[in-house]
């Protein structure tokens, strides 16, 4: 409260209240995703009421959605278009949130296909476009040397001047979790392989039958690797891990989206929060999650957009011919397209399909 008196007529007291509003709008996001409506507290007068804390019931699912949706609205309207600092919020990060959360919920909450289909309008200005430059223009959407590229809405802002204390600001970890500690950084033959540097250990991996879904072709399939050396003290590697190894040496392959850049301590990548791509594959699905009927020429070239960038063939008409068949494309298309970028679960909830693709495999580790 004390916040919004302080931030009418103030940019940057607008700023930081869009700011501290997109916050709270997504810590309540991420806990309806996990755990469902949970009672919360939303009117700051009421925080240190006694009577109001005695009174914390679960709130009906449209409730708690939007709450969530006014906070982001209200975001959009206090948030600078541009930021001179990267990494701030800005109004088109509350724009996807907002078109995101829209397509999550828009099945039982009335309009907000038509307000996520608006939302995709608002940031459809030029300004962002996917990457197609390059060898492997995907992977070079994560370089450390490309960051904030054209595809970029929103990343968390890494250095490699980061480390362990707050001082020295953010550092790309995930590649401690993800690469094995006995790597090598070159094969038998003595050539440099992608892996100069070891991890902690592989807590994270890829399935292989997940890895079987991407087509040969596909230039995404750079963001997996599948083999790898084992280091040997004072010679060349003789061993190598493949998938002949799967449940003895590793559990499966290395998510290698982000690869070692840089010889330093920690690496500097950013983790991207909103692309682009993202953005046309939910136009797409809201479209026809809206009008329940097979997509039109626009719903179907943004998917297909996405497919050229990664140097495979368009949808066919099987897949094109009804709102099913549809939908299922761009499932499988997101599975593909943001593997390790943190959106499958709230996506296979989307899709109805969570619990039965988990189920299988309870009580694996």
């Amino acid at each position: 409260h004390q916040l919004d008196i302080v931030a009418q007529g103030d940019a940057a007291g607008e700023q930081l209240l869009g700011e501290v509003k997109l916050c709270r709008a997504m810590l309540m996001y991420f806990i309806y995703h996990l755990y469902g409506p949970m009672p919360m507290i939303t009117d700051p007068a009421l925080v240190d009421s006694d009577a109001a804390q005695k009174n914390l019931v679960r709130p009906t699912l449209e409730e708690m959605a939007q709450w969530i949706y006014d906070d982001i609205d209200a975001a959009i309207g206090l948030l600078p278009e541009t930021v001179s600092e990267p990494g701030r919020y800005t109004a088109d990060y509350a724009r996807f949130c907002l078109m995101k959360h829209c397509l999550n919920e828009g099945s039982y909450m009335d309009g907000w296909y038509d307000k996520g289909l608006a939302l995709y309008d608002e940031l459809n200005t030029g300004k962002y476009s996917l990457l197609t430059t390059g060898e492997n223009p995907f992977m070079k959407v994560f370089s450390y040397f490309n960051k904030w590229n054209d595809e970029i809405i929103m990343a968390v802002s890494n250095g490699t001047e980061g480390g362990t204390s707050y001082e020295q600001g953010n550092f790309f970890p995930y590649l401690m979790s993800f690469i094995p500690a006995d790597v090598s950084p070159v094969d038998n033959q003595g050539n440099p392989t992608a892996l100069w540097k070891t991890g902690w250990a592989q807590y994270y991996n890829v399935a292989p039958a997940f890895y079987d879904k991407y087509a040969t072709d596909d230039i995404r399939r750079a963001a997996v690797l599948d083999n790898y050396w084992v280091k040997v003290d004072g010679g060349l590697p003789t061993k190598q891990v493949t998938a002949a190894n799967i449940g003895v040496s590793w559990d499966g392959f290395l998510i290698m989206k982000w690869p070692y850049e840089t010889d330093t301590s920690y690496q500097g990548h950013d983790f991207p929060l909103a692309r682009w791509s993202d953005v046309l594959l939910m136009r797409a699905e809201l479209e026809v999650r809206k009008s329940g009927t097979a997509p039109s020429s626009d719903a179907i070239e943004c998917v297909n957009a996405v497919r050229r960038r990664a140097g495979i063939p368009e949808l066919g008409a099987d897949e094109t011919g009804s709102a099913t068949a549809f939908l299922n494309a761009i499932l499988d298309e997101r599975g593909r397209e943001f593997l390790y970028e943190g959106m499958r679960k709230i996506d296979l909830i989307r899709f109805n399909a969570y619990a039965q693709k988990t189920y299988p495999v309870k009580g694996f580790v």
